[in-house]
Formats: C-alpha cells, structure tokens, sequence
C-alpha cells in the first residue's frame, strides 16, 4: 500500500514538473525572436535550454529550471521554495559595470581593505529594503535596473550577480553550446519559481536584457 501511494505521488510529480516546465519553455521561447535550443528536458528534473541566437546584449544566455523532486509531491505546499530558475548570460563583452545581492545576506565587499574594497558602494532599496553593491564608471543605469527588477520580482528573487569573471575567456563570447552549470558567467539571476506566472517570464527576460546593457555602458 505504502509503495503504490509513493508510487503514485512521483507520477502525479513527474507529471506537474513536466507540465510547469513545459509552460516555462514556451513562454522563453516566445520572449525574444529567439528558439529555446533544449540540453535535456522538460521532464520530472526540470530542463535546461539555450537562447539560439543569444539576445542582445548577451552571446549566450542560458535557463535551467530546478523543480521540487517528484517524489516529493505530496509535501509541495511544504517545499515550494525549492523550485528555481536560474538564468546564466554572458555578455558581448566584460561589464564595465557591477552588481552584488543575495537574498540573507550583508553585503560586504565595500566593507573590505585595499583599493578593489573602494570601488564598491553599498545601496539601499529603501520600498523594499534590501541592500545591494554596485561598481563601475556609470552605474547608474545598472541600479535603477536592479530597482525595477527588484519591485517586479522581490518576493521571488535569490540571487542577482553581473560581475566579470576574469575565468571567461575571450572565445566563449563567440560561443553559444556551452555548458550551462559549469561554465562561469557574467550574470547569475536566481528565483524560486513555484509562484512565477509563465505570464511573467517575458518581462523576467527583457529587464535581464536592460541589466546586461546598462553592465556595458562606459
């Protein structure tokens, strides 16, 4: 009996994750002019997909959606804030511009020593109090980028990181197929998704567009 209910509850998980990621696949994919190129997926462990062609400003921009193990089903109510999507771009070129936040936890790198420490500064959104760090020559653009999003999706909202990593090497940025979790990354934009729209993910994709460009201004 305990094995038909758990066998049970992993169908009925397979079968939502595989619906959810599907609603999730053809709302990026109606987001840009772009097709989804897919790795693996939809399925009960989620997909992970490519932009073909990358959107401006980005030559590679990658989702990977991270649903609630099936198994877990009957507890779903318990484990929403397990479900994510990540969103991993690389951009034309290294941003001039840079920005820190992680949902619980105290920015710090402006608090650091030596002469990198001070190019920081430490920002407070104040409606929705959360702080966060910028640098770069014109960061301006990149703030007020990070607010809107931060209205639109702060209850959802994990992680939003645009740095240059010195480890992305020149020909990447001419490269679309590459390995999604393991290659690094300009932009790293992470949310629980149980409660995302698909409705949503068009806006969710244009203001990670506005975000790279405004990383790029001079």
């Amino acid at each position: 009996m305990l094995l038909a209910l758990y066998g049970l509850f992993w169908l009925l998980g397979v079968r939502h994750n595989r619906r959810r990621g599907r609603l999730f696949l053809m709302a990026f994919n109606d987001s840009t002019g772009a097709t989804m190129s897919v790795h693996f997926g939809p399925d009960g462990r989620g997909f992970v997909a490519y932009f073909e062609p990358a959107p401006a400003p980005y030559v590679y921009l990658a989702v990977l959606f991270r649903p609630s193990p099936p198994q877990t089903y009957w507890l779903r109510p318990l484990l929403l804030h397990r479900d994510r999507l990540y969103l991993r771009g690389i951009l034309t070129e290294p941003p001039r511009n840079e920005l820190i936040w992680t949902r619980g936890r105290i920015p710090d790198r402006a608090a650091g020593h030596g002469p990198r420490a001070q190019l920081w500064q430490r920002k407070v959104h104040h409606t929705t109090n959360v702080e966060f760090e910028l640098r770069g020559p014109n960061s301006g653009a990149l703030e007020n980028g990070f607010r809107a999003l931060h209205m639109r999706f702060s209850p959802l909202l994990l992680r939003v990181n645009l740095l240059g990593d010195t480890a992305i090497e020149r020909r990447l940025r001419n490269l679309h197929a590459v390995d999604a979790r393991n290659t690094p990354v300009d932009l790293q934009l992470d949310l629980t998704a149980a409660k995302l729209p698909a409705e949503e993910i068009a806006a969710l994709v244009a203001q990670a567009r506005a975000l790279g460009r405004a990383a790029l201004l001079g």
